[in-house]
């Protein structure tokens, strides 16, 4: 029977993102009574965890799985399960101990804010622009995720001192990966809508390097609309992306 969760070639073993299992925990909090989960409750709180963490089933129910096989939750009875922690005392340090690698610690834009991706990263040297991110086939862990949510656009993280980018841009997938500490210096550029979309711009100006690792298209109903979603970039998307550079915006200019 095929898993819809591998491709053709079974060459791992899915690990939920940290976004679905935290929220699906919390959802699981609110329904609880007397410790124990009623089979119903467990399935609205993976309903609603759909919604919020935009993921599909499949990737809710392997979050609920991975709780299930770490004995965070066990069956009670054929109607009935119950925590095997004290769920009053959950805190996503606590679940990282308890779930170690069980889990993926990416992290995930999703297309509310517009259609954005990136683009490659040069540094000017020896009188010629040098390619500094690596282009590469994209990952199967990288697929599963962009398979298993419709609205996830972009995915960011590091591993072994090199930060990954990936996105799915108008169903093109691409994936580059850059070594850490070659940017880290940013400018930020907004263009308001008007006869045509508005746009964004978050671009490298570090040592003599260019390239966006961030760009494109916002989608918005109004001007207030497109000023709530660029909040919304501006204080929460924008800084934990240049986190992972360890970095800083020096400029920003926007085009109203």
């Amino acid at each position: 029977m095929h898993n819809p969760l591998y491709g053709s070639k079974r060459e791992m073993k899915p690990r939920p993102p940290h976004i679905v299992t935290f929220e699906l925990i919390d959802n699981l909090v609110k329904l609880t009574g007397s410790g124990s989960l009623t089979l119903n409750s467990c399935s609205q709180a993976k309903q609603e965890t759909v919604i919020r963490a935009r993921f599909n089933e499949t990737m809710v129910e392997l979050a609920f799985n991975v709780l299930m096989d770490n004995q965070v939750l066990q069956n009670e009875s054929s109607n009935t399960i119950r925590w095997n922690i004290d769920y009053n005392q959950l805190n996503k340090k606590s679940l990282k101990e308890i779930l170690t690698n069980q889990v993926s610690y990416r992290n995930y834009i999703f297309n509310d804010v517009g259609e954005l991706a990136f683009g490659n990263i040069s540094k000017y040297e020896n009188d010629k622009w040098k390619l500094i991110s690596e282009e590469y086939d994209i990952d199967e862990e990288t697929r599963i995720y962009f398979d298993h949510s419709d609205q996830l656009m972009y995915q960011y993280w590091t591993s072994n001192d090199e930060i990954h980018l990936a996105s799915n841009y108008q169903k093109h997938r691409r994936a580059i990966k850059i070594k850490k500490g070659l940017i880290k210096e940013f400018k930020f550029e907004v263009s308001e809508p008007g006869q045509e979309s508005g746009w964004i711009s978050l671009a490298t100006i570090s040592d003599n390097t260019r390239g966006a690792i961030l760009n494109g298209k916002t989608q918005e109903e109004s001007k207030s609309d497109f000023r709530n979603k660029i909040f919304k970039l501006e204080t929460t998307i924008i800084p934990s992306l240049i986190q992972e550079f360890e970095g800083k915006i020096k400029e920003t200019k926007k085009y109203w």
